[in-house]
Formats: structure tokens, sequence, C-alpha cells
């Protein structure tokens, strides 16, 4: 816990690819905070900031998970306890999306666009920016059940979250090529967190708050 006073507090609010899961660790690991786009962030920014991690592993826009084992992965109705938990906050990081693209909840892409307003229609009080998840390879092992038909879906969300930030005036940041493990095809490799991290550190240095 950081306790020193007056700092710029920044929520980094997301599903596996903000907790940092490791591909094909079966959830079980997690990367160390200093290869995590949201740890790289705090060290980039320094002892003034303090970044707030709030990943999740299948954390949903705003859908329940109905399989055993899910409970409380809809990111809509956590996201208002979250936000009062850590108020107040200088700028909200949502990247979220991946997890709808599983071929159970069969969503379209504007579907899942429109999850991600229902919480951005809650965040409207602070500066929010979104962040497109990486692009889903759904032909490996790992995802070609899981996420079967998701791979052009994925493609679309980059210009759809686009269009979005530019409607509700926030800020946007593409993770579209940031890598992911070309043996699994849904989670961030060490590169992709220091990919993503940049392009998130970049937009925040234009967004003034650094």
């Amino acid at each position: 816990m950081i306790v020193q006073k007056d700092l710029i507090r920044i929520l980094c609010y997301g599903d596996s690819n903000t907790r940092g899961f490791v591909p094909l660790s079966g959830g079980g690991q997690r990367y160390d905070v200093d290869q995590r786009w949201t740890g790289l962030l705090q060290t980039a920014l320094g002892n003034n900031y303090e970044v707030i991690e709030e990943g999740l592993d299948a954390r949903t826009t705003n859908i329940d998970d109905p399989r055993p084992g899910f409970v409380g992965k809809n990111g809509l109705t956590y996201l208002v306890p979250c936000l009062d938990s850590h108020k107040p906050l200088d700028l909200i990081i949502i990247m979220l999306g991946t997890p709808d693209l599983k071929a159970l909840f069969n969503r379209s892409c504007e579907q899942i666009t429109a999850g991600l307003e229902d919480l951005i229609k809650l965040t409207q009080q602070n500066k929010t920016l979104i962040v497109s998840p990486p692009l889903l390879v759904e032909s490996t092992e790992f995802a070609k059940d899981l996420f079967k038909g998701a791979s052009e879906k994925s493609t679309g969300l980059t210009s759809s979250y686009n269009k979005l930030a530019n409607k509700c005036h926030c800020g946007f940041v593409s993770g579209e090529d940031c890598e992911v493990d070309k043996q699994e095809g849904v989670h961030l490799t060490i590169k992709g967190h220091q990919m993503m991290f940049k392009r998130i550190y970049e937009r925040i240095i234009e967004l003034h708050l650094v």
C-alpha cells in the first residue's frame, strides 16, 4: 500500500490480461509485478502515482457466466462497489471484451461494445480510458472450442471501441497488435505486456496526467 498523500490514482479494470495470466498455466500462474503492464506503468509513473490493479480472470463486460465456479465475473455489477472502494480516482482504465467472445455467450461485436458502454456510463465523473484487447487467435488448441468464431469479432472490437470512446468522450488505446502467446492465442506474452504498457503510458501523457 502506498500511503503518500495527494497521489494521482489510476484504476486498471480488466480481465485476465490485466491480472497477468500466464498463458497455458491453467490460471495458476501470474506474471510478476515487474512483468505485468500495470506494474510497468507504476514503475514508469513513479511515486506520485498509485496504480490500482483490478484484473479478474474471465471478467465479462455486463453478463453473468452461468458455469459452476464463475460467480462474480460480471464486470458491470462489480464496477460500482469497486469505484466506491477506491475513490477518489483520477483515471479509470477499462480493458474488457475478450471473455465476452467465448462461444457460450454467442455475442456479436455490437453487443460486446454495448456491454462496455454500460460500464462507461458509470465512470463519467472520472476521466476514462478505453483499451481494446489484443486480437484473439481462435485456431489454437486452447481457443478453438472455447472461442470458436471469435477471431473476426475480436478484430472488429478495435474500431467499435474507438467509436464508443469518441461517443462518450473517453480516451482510447488500441491493444490489438500487442503480442499474445502463439500456442494459446488469448493471453499476452511478457513482450505483449510491455507493448500494452507503452501504449497506455503514452496516452496518459497525452491526457496531461504526467
